[in-house]
């Protein structure tokens, strides 16, 4: 659990003691950060997150008031909650008006506690519905979407007060109105009173939990509407969603038919759209229009006489809804139903119809008229809008849609025909998109197997993904199309597929099938195409989330990478500290023997050269990380720089009695930086030394395979574990970062090898059979092409002398405001014969050289009140004969190539980083002073 932040503004410490055991005592776990001033209160919220603010209302020269307001233009979620010594209630009023959480005083500090979880809880809930409107903000902007592509369809939200919450839809429009009638706005606020007073029972009656339907007319036009309740997380029926869709149309025709009696029988004459027929009493058909015909396959001479209960299926006891229609028909004037009904061929289809009585002079019924039509298309489309609906709903209420895939189809395929589907997701193989299956129905294992992997372009599913566009193909299109012999292997008579894209990403593609249908209504083909509109936007969230999730652990893998790094890089700069400081002090306060005293001095060179390392590395890595580490590439062998590394280890690998086995072989020349490579084998050598134990054995090798020159350091150590081994060259990786491990390092040496050998266009891998199985690193570097390889020639070398020249007599102004370095730079400079004047200050040397004018100077840079870049600003701003042209050393312990350049710009011309080697620093002198 998250340790709660309390930022604590007091300037008591005795106050702020008793605040934070009346917190600990109150079981309120916290980290209690106290400030006293106004500086560092804005500083603390400025650079940190509280999740809870105590303040004092009294401090010197600030106030409580004044700090609520920071806290308020800064950080205005934050509870602010004031513990004072005296708040009277006028305060409390007006620090309560101004925004503040609470106020507890002093001398009654039990109601601190309950206060601050008040506060907490408060916030909390406050955070909890923020959350929540926006989930409720992105489901409306999804049904917002579902309903832009309802053709005339309309869809509402209503609340338990019956007030809008959502209003979108074609339907709107075509009605004359907009959402802002609707939203915001009660279900008689929005419209007419006599409209609303029959909508409320039905919204009602979905508050209560049960779904409706009904046709209605609002506006001038006609619709039928579904409802369905809408639960909160606790199952809660807490809003109402109502699908609206325009069959105007359809009414308009039924209502003329009502209306005029001579356009039935002309209807009759001659419209096939409408089945007009009369019964008598008992229901026997007497007469058959041609409309009627047609819509049931009988002729007239087949009709008359039978029984019109031949027309309904028998299921659902349809045929007893006739005598329901003749009754309703003779005492109501009219009947109206909705049914199946059966065709002369057995097949079904979905009839609305309209029963009349037909009445003599003296108004008895005589018999029946019934005019009726074909509307399967509209059910259809109804069935459809509902399917939509549902599909769209199971999509955005899981993270992962694809597992939906199957119960999805179970509803598609009785309503389209379906008999197969498959399903496939774009993925990357070989550095390239491919399609890969994931799911599928009504296929067999063996062709799933194998079609698993489809390319861009090939069957038909790798042509929708290369179009990116919808395919659909009935019977004579799947016979002849060139992509399509997969689907002629499914039997398959109709095909449909449809590409996943999500603002123009691909993300898979989903293809659909009949084995019994000839081809897809244009109804259907958008439906198909609005579902896989829906499974892209459920898919791209499905990702995100995902992402989200992985970016959450990386961050948090990163961020105790980091936390371990520290800690070892704090614990490996200062261990070797111990012994330096711990000798130091004993050199001072005791006296030794010779042997004793020469021990000593070698434990704090080492330690100090230690530490010195450890910083390298530290810069190393800076120059990788800005592309800033150069190579001097030369032709070079790399026998000559393995026998160097392999020196430099020798010792310590005496000391463990750890035998080095050398096996050298020639190889041709390679181009390569002799140094950096040289750095290489030392750091493979060192790991493979530091991680064998005693009477171990480490084997170097080189050798030539083709054309690529391979060093191989191999180890009977402590091994690398398998799943470490992806990790081994990343920047601060160990495996054992713990502070019981037996060895030190920062994690730095085997990434910087590796970035060498890539910069050398080489490769470098470690390979272990596990723990205590020893480790085996493989560097493999390209040998020089012999057409570009020169013979070389040595360089004619300089005569030297045996002994490295002194600074005899050389004048050396010496700046730097650490005592025990200057004492030691100015020891070290005439030990090499230079004479030397040594000042703390920028200020105390232009006041040396107003008196004279030294060969050179060596300057410090980081110094209180003038630095060294200043120093040497107001020296080159000098007259050559005052100094302005004197050669100049900065000499720092800012050592990065930027202080580098830094330095050189201010008017150095030589940069030394500390800790110096007193060999270069004479070096450096001795070049400057000839160059001169």
């Amino acid at each position: 659990m998250t340790r709660l932040r309390f930022l604590l503004l007091e300037d008591n410490p005795l106050d702020a003691e008793v605040i934070n055991l009346t917190l600990t005592d109150g079981s309120v776990e916290c980290e209690l950060l106290r400030v006293e001033t106004r500086a560092e209160f804005v500083r603390a919220l400025e650079t940190n997150t509280f999740d809870l603010i105590l303040a004092d209302y009294a401090l010197p020269g600030f106030d409580g008031i004044s700090a609520l307001g920071i806290v308020q233009n800064l950080c205005p979620d934050t509870p602010f909650i004031f513990v004072s010594g005296s708040m009277g209630e006028e305060l409390a009023i007006e620090a309560l008006k101004l925004g503040a959480t609470d106020y507890v005083l002093k001398r009654n500090l039990g109601r601190l506690v309950s206060s601050v979880q008040r506060a907490l809880r408060e916030t909390q809930e406050k955070r909890d519905r923020a959350f929540a409107e926006a989930a409720l903000h992105q489901s409306e902007a999804r049904l917002r979407q579902v309903a832009a592509n309802l053709p005339n369809g309309a869809v509402f939200i209503v609340d338990q007060d019956l007030r809008y919450l959502l209003a979108e839809g074609e339907a709107l429009e075509q009605a004359g109105m907009t959402t802002e009638n609707f939203v915001g706005k009660t279900l008689w606020e929005a419209l007419e009173p006599a409209l609303a007073a029959s909508y409320e029972p039905y919204f009602r009656q979905a508050l209560n939990g049960e779904s409706f339907s009904l046709e209605h007319n609002s506006h001038g036009r006609y619709y039928i509407s579904h409802g369905t309740p809408l639960r909160n997380d606790r199952g809660e029926v807490d809003a109402v969603l109502a699908m609206s869709y325009d069959i105007s149309d359809r009414k308009k025709t039924e209502i003329a038919l009502k209306q005029s009696e001579a356009r039935f029988r002309l209807m009759m004459a001659s419209a096939k759209e409408y089945a007009i027929f009369t019964l008598d009493l008992n229901a026997a058909i007497i007469s058959w229009s041609a409309g009627a015909e047609y819509l049931f396959q009988y002729s007239e001479a087949e009709m008359i006489g039978c029984d019109s209960r031949i027309l309904y299926t028998l299921e659902n006891n349809l045929q007893d809804r006739v005598g329901w229609e003749l009754q309703v028909a003779q005492t109501q004037g009219q009947a109206e139903n909705e049914c199946w009904h059966i065709r002369k061929d057995g097949s079904r289809f979905w009839g609305s119809g309209l029963v009349m009585p037909l009445r003599n002079e003296a108004d008895d019924v005589q018999g029946f008229i019934k005019i009726m039509r074909d509307v399967t298309s509209q059910r259809q489309a109804d069935e459809r809008l509902r399917l939509l609906y549902e599909i769209t709903s199971d999509l955005l209420e899981v993270e992962q849609p694809m597992t939906l895939m199957h119960n999805l189809f179970s509803k598609l395929a009785p309503q389209l025909g379906l008999d197969y589907y498959y399903n496939y997701i774009v993925e990357s193989k070989d550095n390239r998109p491919i399609l890969h299956l994931q799911n599928h129905h009504g296929i067999t294992q063996e062709m799933a197997e194998a079609f698993e992997w489809v390319e861009f372009g090939e069957s038909l599913c790798g042509l929708v993904a290369q179009e990116r566009q919808q395919i659909v193909l009935d019977r004579a299109q799947i016979a002849t199309h060139p992509h399509a012999q997969a689907v002629r292997n499914l039997s398959a008579t109709t095909y449909i597929g449809q590409p996943l894209i999500v603002q123009e990403r691909l993300l898979g593609i989903i293809s659909f099938g009949s084995r019994t249908r000839t081809r897809f209504t244009s109804e259907e083909i958008n439906l198909l195409q609005l579902i896989g509109e829906q499974m892209a936007i459920a898919l791209d969230r499905a990702n995100l989330i995902i992402s989200i999730q992985q970016h959450a652990q990386q961050l948090q893998r990163a961020n105790q990478i980091k936390d371990e790094f520290l800690a070892v890089l704090s614990h490996e700069l200062r261990s070797p500290l111990n012994p330096i400081l711990g000798w130091a002090q004993l050199l001072q306060k005791g006296k030794f023997d010779t042997v004793r005293q020469r021990e000593a001095l070698l434990t704090i060179e080492r330690n100090a050269k230690l530490q010195s390392q450890l910083i390298e590395d530290l810069l190393d890595v800076s120059r990788i990380m800005q592309g800033k580490l150069s190579l001097t590439v030369v032709p070079l062998n790399l026998t000559s720089v393995i026998s160097a590394a392999v020196e430099t280890v020798r010792l310590a690998a005496q000391k463990k009695n750890i035998r080095l086995q050398i096996n050298l072989e020639p190889t041709a020349p390679i181009s390569g930086d002799a140094a950096r490579l040289q750095q290489v084998v030392w750091n493979l050598l060192t790991n493979a030394v530091k991680f064998t134990p005693d009477y171990g054995q480490v084997i170097v090798e080189l050798r030539q395979i083709d054309r690529l020159a391979q060093i191989r350091v191999i180890d009977t150590g402590k091994g690398i574990q398998p799943e470490f081994i992806p990790y081994v060259f990343d920047y601060f990786q160990q495996q054992d970062s713990s502070t019981t491990r037996r060895f030190g390092g920062l994690g730095l040496g085997l990434a910087i090898v590796h970035q060498i050998v890539e910069l050398h266009s080489g490769t470098v891998k470690a390979e272990s059979l596990g723990e205590n199985q020893g480790a085996t690193f493989t560097v493999q570097i390209p040998i020089l092409n012999q057409s570009v390889l020169t013979v070389l020639k040595p360089a004619d070398a300089k005569t030297s002398s045996a002994q490295t020249p002194l600074l005899s007599n050389l004048q050396i102004l010496l700046v730097d405001d650490d005592t025990d370095t200057r004492k030691f730079e100015a020891f070290l400079l005439e030990q090499s014969g230079a004479k030397v004047t040594a000042v703390a200050s920028g200020l105390e040397a232009l006041q040396v050289l107003d008196s004279f004018i030294p060969d050179l100077i060596v300057s410090d840079i980081g110094m209180a009140q003038m630095d060294g870049y200043m120093l040497m600003e107001q020296i080159r701003s000098r007259p050559p004969n005052q100094g302005g042209t004197m050669p100049a050393i900065a000499l720092t312990a800012y050592a990065g190539d930027l202080d580098q350049k830094k330095a050189l710009t201010a008017g150095f011309q030589a940069h030394i980083s500390k800790p110096l080697e007193p060999k270069e620093l004479v070096k450096k002198i001795l070049n400057l002073i000839e160059h001169n």
